[in-house]
């Protein structure tokens, strides 16, 4: 079973996606490209082909598995065709040919941490629990998912992919480690950026992006929140404008931009915006080069954007219609107005603004560079049409929530990439050296000792942190005293991550630097590797042949630490007396609660798997006191248990629970941490 969600993982990253590219036949690119080209549109066929499944009630494993087939056969008949070779070149002259550029690459490397983490991980937070993972659900059980909100559903539609395939939604780990490539993938974009351009405002442009990244989004990068996926999708589709040429438009470029704008749009609405500029983008090329582009592929590239507009906006027609009919609702007006309570647009922003971490002054110095990218010609159309826009719809509508600005942090970190080139090149050039000389940089063998002991003293720093629990409690009690009131618990959750992730930065930076003192002692100063078609695939099915022996013994073990982790959702002590009860008496009636963490644990779904809202077995209360409470004992009639917080026991409502629980109409099973269980007695 587990070995089956491995094959999903690769049908959800790779597999789709690259049999795609060798049937369009774009413009070559570069390995990395392949990849990160695959990887996204193999989530865009996933989705579509999800999508009309079950539209037609189809999507069950048989139908998944025979795809699946016929993909792997199409791919060996490929492989062995056509005689595919896989070059690998390293040159150790290489390692300080530029410093920026592989320090870059080392950085990048550091983010592989984020997925190696989140192996065996379960979806533990608000929305993806809630939310992106029931409608995962919802698909992996053959519906269409309700009640979402009108969101989009690439996302989770994919994540079913592996419930699917293993007929289990308990196993959750395949889905979640899907997350964390959204980041390290958009890095990838930016290092093929400069090894196209040979730009080094690239690079910059890549150092920002981590900066703003783990200063701003830190907590997102691999919970499975769609927000950094958004950002992705985005900037992918500015990448491949860049490498389309001016003077041309090419009907498989144009495909390739719609189809990437298409995913943003069709995995949070905020895509929708890069969508449009993608279309109005491809109309201007259209009427400039037209000229040059024969009528019949003028006709083919209309025809091909209003099949994939049409195709993106389905999921959102269907859902406004479901809207007005009342079997869905959007909560868009209450998100972009009604939560503001009348506040204004510019107070809003200021406000927003100054609670990020590093306050007000760090974004507008980022805004300040992003209004001096105005004046680069390179970068002027990028940051008037798409960051400034952005940033703007954040502080004036979304400001309430700091992981609304992620969809606009790649375009922000290449805006002030070009805002502080222009700075250089119009101030400071002249009497700097160059910058672009650092690729000629030999630092002398003191220096690099000098910086190999810096990185071990930060490693050895961030060691102690790890280890010492002492220190993190003052690291986080000291955090919790810096301006802004969600630092304490960003860092309180996200502490040990950060640390990791500088303590391997400083590792990897010390053997680099180690690397370029011994260059000339190693015994040779290349390797060359080639590798056929056919030598790929005897290595691959070594590798699924070895992980199928592995997980067929480990299925079970992994099953039962996916489904231990998932009963720590929310409060752990709470459930634990939850288990316990329900292992020694029979819950034969809906529970009232506004605990809402009961709905998705395991053992508590409905004879249906539906969790949270769809989980028949709940009426569920409003957790909030913002909207008027309903009283929980007018909703009795087919409930057998009542597992109510302090805002209810407490409540006007208070009298009227200890009058049940003196009459004996209630029993107070257990109260813990401001909950309370009881049993109705009928």
């Amino acid at each position: 079973m587990a070995l089956l969600g491995l094959l999903a993982f690769f049908q959800i990253t790779f597999i789709p996606g690259y049999i795609f590219l060798n049937i369009l036949k774009p413009q070559k690119g570069n390995k990395l490209q392949t990849i990160v080209y695959s990887f996204s549109l193999s989530l865009l066929i996933n989705y579509f082909l999800i999508y009309f499944f079950t539209l037609i009630n189809c999507y069950r494993p048989c139908v998944i598995y025979t795809i699946l087939i016929v993909e792997i056969i199409y791919l060996i008949y490929f492989i062995m065709k056509r005689r595919i070779h896989f070059y690998v070149t390293f040159n150790t002259n290489a390692l300080e040919s530029n410093l920026f550029f592989t320090t870059a690459v080392l950085i990048t490397a550091v983010f592989f941490y984020f997925f190696i983490s989140n192996i065996n991980a379960v979806f533990n937070n608000w929305d993806p629990a809630f939310s992106w993972n029931r409608w995962a659900i919802d698909w992996y059980l053959n519906e269409i998912p309700s009640l979402t909100n009108l969101y989009p559903q690439l996302i989770p539609s994919n994540w079913s992919l592996t419930y699917m395939m293993m007929q289990t939604h308990h196993i959750q780990l395949f889905a979640k480690s899907v997350m964390p490539l959204f980041a390290i993938f958009t890095l990838f974009l930016f290092l093929n950026l400069y090894l196209k351009k040979e730009n080094i405002t690239y690079l910059s442009a890549l150092i920002i992006y981590i900066v703003v990244l783990l200063n701003y989004a830190l907590a997102f990068i691999k919970t499975g929140y769609v927000d950094i996926a958004v950002s992705f999708f985005s900037l992918l589709t500015l990448y491949a404008i860049l490498n389309t040429k001016e003077d041309n438009t090419n009907i498989k470029d144009v495909i390739l931009i719609v189809l990437f704008s298409s995913a943003a749009a069709l995995t949070k609405q905020i895509g929708w915006y890069i969508f449009i500029i993608s279309i109005g983008w491809i109309i201007w090329s259209l009427i400039k080069n037209r000229k040059k582009t024969t009528k019949t592929n003028i006709l083919l590239a209309v025809s091909m954007l209003i099949l994939i507009v049409l195709m993106t906006s389905s999921w959102y027609i269907v859902k406004i219609i479901e809207i007005n009919k009342g079997l869905d609702f959007s909560n868009l007006l209450f998100l972009t107005h009604d939560i503001y309570n009348g506040v204004a647009f510019i107070e809003r922003f200021i406000l927003g603004s100054g609670s990020l971490q590093g306050g007000t002054w760090f974004f507008a110095l980022l805004v300040l560079f992003t209004a001096i990218s105005f004046f680069n010609k390179k970068s002027r159309w990028v940051s008037i049409t798409i960051t400034f826009p952005l940033v703007l719809l954040w502080g004036f509508f979304f400001s309430y929530d700091r992981r609304n600005l992620i969809p606009s942090i790649p375009f922000i970190a290449y805006s002030c990439a070009f805002g502080i080139s222009f700075i250089y090149d119009k101030f400071l050039k002249r009497r700097v050296k160059d910058i672009r000389s650092i690729k000629d940089l030999h630092p002398s063998r003191l220096s690099l000792i000098s910086f190999i002991i810096l990185n071990a003293v930060i490693a050895a720093v961030g060691f102690t942190i790890i280890l010492n629990k002492n220190i993190q409690n003052s690291l986080i009690i000291w955090t919790s005293n810096i301006k802004g009131k969600p630092v304490g618990q960003f860092w309180n959750a996200q502490l040990i991550d950060l640390v990791l992730i500088i303590v391997l930065a400083s590792i990897f930076m010390a053997i680099f630097y180690i690397c370029l003192i011994l260059k000339k002692k190693l015994p040779y100063k290349n390797f060359y590797v080639k590798l056929s078609g056919k030598q790929i695939l005897a290595a691959f099915l070594v590798i699924m042949m070895s992980a199928s022996i592995i997980l067929y013994f480990y299925t079970d073990r992994l099953t039962s630490q996916q489904i231990e982790k998932q009963k720590l959702l929310g409060s752990p002590a709470i459930n634990n007396l939850l288990y316990r009860y329900k292992d020694g008496h029979e819950i034969d009636g809906k529970i009232i609660t506004d605990y809402y963490w009961v709905t998705v644990l395991p053992g508590f779904e409905d004879k249906n798997s539906k969790i949270f809202k769809e989980n028949s077995n709940f009426v569920i209360l409003s957790n909030s006191d913002s909207i008027p409470l309903v009283n929980p004992l007018d909703l009795i009639d087919d409930a057998s248990h009542l597992l109510i917080s302090d805002m209810y026991y407490n409540s006007k409502y208070s009298q009227q629970i200890q009058d049940k629980l003196t009459s004996g109409d209630l029993t107070l099973i257990f109260h813990k941490l401001g909950y309370h269980f009881l049993k109705i007695n009928k």
